[in-house]
Formats: C-alpha cells, sequence, structure tokens
C-alpha cells in the first residue's frame, strides 16, 4: 500500500512537471513569434508603429507598400542570405520604394552619377585600405542607398569629424587636458556642449567636469572658424537618430579652406 501511495505521488509530480514545462514552451514560442515580428521577419510587418517611439520619422515620411516589404525581405534572405541586415523602419526613411524595386531587380542601389564620383574619390584617398575603386563602388551599392552612402561618406570629412569629435576649446589653468566643444549623445535631440575640465578631485582623483550648452547664436564665437550658412541654427540635428540636414555651415579648417565639402553641399540641398 505504502509502495502505491508512493507511485501515485510519483506520477502526480512527473504529471506537474510536464505541464510547466509545457507551459514555459508555449511562454517562448509566443515570445520568439513577437521577437520576429519586431525583428523583421514577419512578411506583414513593415516595422512603423513597434519602432516609432525610438525614431523619430523624417519629414513627409511614406512607408513602403506591405507587398514591397515582403518581397525585399525574401531579397535579403535570398538573393543577400541575410549578409545585409537592415532595419526597415530607418531603411524605409532613407530609400524610396522606387529605389527598393531598383535594388531588388538589378541587386544595386541606384546612385546618381556625382555620389559614384565621391565614392570613388574617396577610396583613392584612403591611405590604409586599398581597393580597385570600381571593384569598391559595386560592393557599396549592394550594400548602401544613396542617403545612407552620402552619410557615412559626410562622416570623414571636416564637418563630419567636427559633428562626431568636436572642436578643441583650450585648456583651464594647469589641467593637462584639452577643454571639448561636441554634440551631445542624446540621439533624439543632439546639441552642442562645451565641457570644461575644472580641477581635481582631491578625494578620488577624478577630474571634476562642467558641461554646458551653447547656444546656437553662440557657436561662432566658441569655434574658431565656425559659421552658418542661412543663420543660426542646430548643427547637432545630423547626429540625431534620425538625421535631420537643415543646418548648413562652413568650418575654415587650415589645409583644407573654408568651402563647404561636396557630400554636405548635397545633405544639405545647397
Amino acid at each position: 500500500m505504502n509502495y502505491n501511495y508512493k507511485k501515485f505521488i510519483w506520477i502526480i509530480g512527473v504529471i506537474v512537471i510536464l505541464l510547466l514545462i509545457n507551459r514555459w514552451l508555449k511562454v517562448r514560442k509566443v515570445n520568439i513569434k513577437e521577437s520576429f515580428d519586431i525583428g523583421g521577419l514577419n512578411p506583414e510587418f513593415n516595422s512603423i508603429d513597434t519602432l516609432e517611439a525610438t525614431f523619430k520619422p523624417v519629414p513627409g515620411f511614406v512607408p513602403w507598400p506591405k507587398d514591397l516589404v515582403h518581397r525585399f525581405k525574401i531579397y535579403q534572405k535570398t538573393v543577400s542570405k541575410n549578409v545585409k541586415q537592415y532595419n526597415m523602419y530607418v531603411l524605409q526613411q532613407q530609400a524610396t520604394a522606387e529605389e527598393a524595386e531598383t535594388l531588388i531587380n538589378t541587386g544595386y542601389w541606384p546612385w546618381p552619377d556625382d555620389l559614384k564620383d565621391e565614392y570613388i574619390k574617396a577610396v583613392w584617398q584612403n591611405p590604409i585600405i586599398k581597393i580597385d575603386p570600381k571593384l569598391a563602388l559595386q560592393n557599396a551599392q549592394e550594400i548602401y542607398c544613396k542617403n545612407a552612402a552620402r552619410q557615412l561618406l559626410g562622416w570623414n570629412t571636416k564637418e563630419g569629424q567636427f559633428l562626431i569629435y568636436g572642436a578643441n576649446a583650450g585648456r583651464t589653468g594647469t589641467m593637462p587636458m584639452n577643454n571639448t566643444i561636441k554634440c551631445s549623445t542624446n540621439l533624439k535631440n543632439s546639441v552642442l556642449q562645451k565641457m570644461v575640465y575644472k580641477s581635481y578631485n582631491l578625494w578620488n582623483g577624478y577630474k571634476n567636469t562642467e558641461t554646458t550648452t551653447i547656444k546656437n547664436e553662440d557657436i561662432p564665437a566658441e569655434v574658431p572658424g565656425f559659421s552658418f550658412v542661412n543663420g543660426a541654427c542646430n548643427p547637432c540635428n545630423a547626429m540625431n537618430q534620425t538625421p535631420e540636414y537643415n543646418c548648413p555651415f562652413k568650418l575654415a579648417v587650415k589645409g583644407q579652406g573654408s568651402e563647404i565639402s561636396p557630400v554636405w553641399k548635397s545633405l544639405w540641398g545647397l
């Protein structure tokens, strides 16, 4: 009798464990499905609603037709073999539906001739990586739409370097490091900030710093060689998660002059 009771308890325990495992698998399946939906593998998913809180849509943004999104993902998983992973929400703001159709039909994003020339020039000028410019152009057009390519080229110009790394703002007293002026890391609303090294903390040796936001109209006085093209504005708008190219400026840099780089002329629509 005691043996049967123990056997009964053992069976009940096994059943409970199986039920818990089954429930865990169901929950995991739902989570996996949600992950695939959010990650862009659901053919009906156009990535608009779920990422809208993270990425600010560009003015006049119109998402691609769902049929095109579905075909694009098939292209990505077959022809591209998922080598190039796109954020569909960002991509739909960078490229038009017509551009995506061209990629699917030809294997290459359409680029205007001036962008091709700029890219080849950048490849020629690269002191480290040497590759046939035409092959480099072909590889790039397989991956980047024209707006993404312009952004990448833009970061390698004097304007792009200023936005990424900022400017030297001199030193405070005997402090050994330079104060800096650079765009903040707030990707939703980046602004130009000045960080000043004040002193050392006598208790822990940390550097005491003071960070202030520079008013747009004060930027030319704070950054030598900087000037606005159309009046005061926020140059760091180009650093936001969804870039806004609405603040053209000039930088007079030794050896490079004050002429605006061609790629930034294009980005700013000048």
